[in-house]
């Protein structure tokens, strides 16, 4: 599942690039990139016999093991040259629609593949002649693909690709684009060789007879006999020796083939049906060992010059070996869009791969949901642990708060005290600052108004004697019982009594203006004419003419400090018994913690 994400995210996987033939596998790893395809392995298997560790070749158990190793890469199958066809075609550029007609014709008409089912794909190919199309065609039997798949343990691998021989090392040149001219590649396996003619970087005939390095065996054993080898020669050594004899022997019958296809492709393709010599250069692709010796056949019997292989791959990939060009083919025709050769890939197996990659998108998708919902879980609990760690930080802040505020409340008690201590002495303070200020305004009064003051007194000595008159004598009269009656509800201020000179309105207006210069004082908030039956008979009547004698009321500010007191009590005896919010949501921390342990 691991590496099915890292396939959806990075898109570096593994491209397993098979060549089977007989019973023996090359096998060559590649990882896809952003850069392009890279190198990095490669492995040979034997599924008919025991591991050869000196040459590197592994066993059944190896192979199974390769297998489940790389289950969740993909795979891509090289088809033997024997088990394949491939031919040339052109058709009139004016009638498309022939080539399936003729691809049909074509299947029917093909020796060998029976009536089963085929697998056919084609790509067009560069044509001489510009009013007609050339295609390059290839043909399997679809059983022959899930034998190899049954063949080799494959059912359970993603098959993404199944190419040709032939198509395989076709799509390898067509990445050099240097190439020109009409050649010859012959690619010697143990089954058989495979002969193809080239066009530059096109192929343009290929056919297969079964000469090769397992006949050159045979042929050595029957003549020769058995050898006879030392301790140390190994058993591999002792088959390409006898490969190397017996390459001679089939020389003769081995040029004949191949002449015989270049005279089958003269006809075919160039339409030439008279017999001519092998003149175009040669290719040779053979495993090393015995590579020299079929070099040697082929300028003795062919007399045709050979050219080397690094001139057409010398440029392919890093660490690329020469027997691995089909390996390397078979990767970029899978995966370039500019490289194009058939592919032999069935249905049913392409259907296995999509089904496959969807199912590694899933997993991989599901991998990714579980690493999401972990990431998301991690971040959380961090978070919550942040959160609990404030709340801590805030409980502590709290308690520091309400030990301030116990500590507010000791010391606004404590301003209560003293202000109550103090009270009489600002009272007094403000009382004498007022007398003051309102014997400056009777100064002014008397200096612009008729008028002579009679009495200046604070309204609680104004009021004092209420009742004087009452004990003084045992009978009542009506101005005992006005005093009796008419009390007022007294307030901090002043009483001014004053006579006036004037007469009638100008007494009414003079008695006016003094009321209102004395309201329009900063030291008094109100002053008004005190009604007769609130006067108190403190002056001596010789200082006073009826009908001329009047008193002002004169009140202090509201906001004195009685007031200031009632207020200061008032706001300690609440705050005592204030509860603070954050008390009632403060949890209970000591309970948490004694039920935990």
């Amino acid at each position: 599942m691991i590496t099915g994400l890292k396939q959806v995210l990075w898109r570096n996987r593994h491209l397993i690039v098979m060549a089977p033939d007989s019973d023996a596998v090359h096998v060559v790893v590649f990882e896809e990139t952003f850069r392009g395809p890279l190198r990095r392995e490669s492995y040979r298997f034997k599924l008919d016999g025991d591991p050869d560790e000196t040459q590197s070749i592994g066993g059944p158990l190896e192979w199974e093991r390769f297998v489940r190793r790389h289950v969740d890469d993909s795979w891509i199958i090289i088809l033997p040259h024997q088990v394949t066809i491939s031919q040339w075609m052109d058709l009139d550029s004016s009638q498309p629609d022939q080539l399936e007609n003729r691809l049909e014709e074509q299947t029917r008409q093909l020796v060998g593949l029976g009536e089963s089912k085929i697998v056919v794909d084609y790509v067009e190919a560069p044509s001489p002649d510009p009013d007609r199309s050339a295609y390059w065609i290839t043909y399997c039997q679809e059983f022959e693909v899930h034998n190899i798949i049954q063949e080799f343990g494959l059912k359970n691998v993603a098959i993404c690709d199944v190419v040709a021989d032939a198509d395989a090392l076709a799509a390898g040149l067509q990445s050099s684009p240097d190439i020109s001219g009409e050649w010859l590649m012959l690619d010697v396996r143990d089954g058989g060789t495979s002969t193809i003619v080239f066009e530059g970087a096109h192929p343009r005939y290929c056919s297969f007879f079964p000469i090769g390095n397992e006949m050159a065996k045979e042929q050595d054993t029957r003549s020769a006999g058995p050898i006879r080898v030392g301790i140390r020669n190994e058993v591999k050594d002792l088959e390409w020796l006898r490969i190397r004899k017996g390459i001679p022997e089939i020389a003769s019958e081995w040029t004949r083939d191949i002449n015989r296809a270049w005279q089958e492709y003269r006809a075919s393709i160039l339409k030439d049906h008279q017999s001519s010599a092998l003149t175009c250069p040669v290719i040779l692709l053979a495993d090393n060992p015995v590579l020299p010796a079929w070099e040697t056949a082929v300028r003795d019997k062919l007399q045709v010059s050979l050219l080397k292989t690094e001139s057409i791959w010398s440029e392919s990939v890093t660490n690329l070996q020469p027997d691995e060009w089909r390996h390397w083919g078979a990767v970029l025709a899978t995966h370039r869009k500019k490289v194009e050769v058939p592919s032999l890939l069935p249905e049913s197996v392409k259907a296995a791969w999509n089904e496959k990659q969807i199912g590694i998108i899933w997993r991989s998708l599901a991998l990714l949901s579980c690493v999401f919902a972990m990431v998301v879980m991690l971040v959380a609990v961090f978070q919550k642990g942040m959160l609990w760690k404030m709340k801590t930080e805030l409980i502590e802040e709290v308690k520091d708060v309400e030990l301030r505020f116990d500590q507010s409340l000791v010391v606004l008690q404590r301003l209560k005290q003293e202000y109550r201590m103090l009270q009489p002495l600002i009272q007094v303070e403000q009382d004498t600052y007022t007398a003051i200020e309102i014997l400056g305004s009777m100064q002014h009064i008397r200096t612009n108004q008729n008028a002579w003051m009679v009495l200046l007194a604070d309204q609680g000595s104004y009021y004092a004697d209420d009742v004087l008159s009452s004990t003084n004598t045992t009978t009542s009269s009506d101005l005992d019982l006005v005093n009796r009656t008419n009390r007022v509800n007294m307030h901090r201020g002043f009483i001014l009594e004053l006579v006036l000179k004037s007469e009638g309105e100008a007494m009414r207006q003079e008695l006016a203006d003094v009321v209102t210069f004395l309201r329009d004082q900063d030291f008094l908030f109100n002053a008004d004419i005190l009604p007769a039956d609130t006067r108190r008979p403190l002056v001596d009547s010789k200082l006073l003419i009826q009908d001329r004698h009047f008193a002002v009321s004169m009140e202090m500010d509201a906001t004195d400090v009685i007031a200031i007191s009632d207020r200061l009590d008032s706001t300690a005896d609440k705050a005592a018994g204030y509860k603070p919010v954050w008390r009632s949501l403060q949890p209970n921390i000591s309970q948490s913690t004694s039920s935990n342990e």
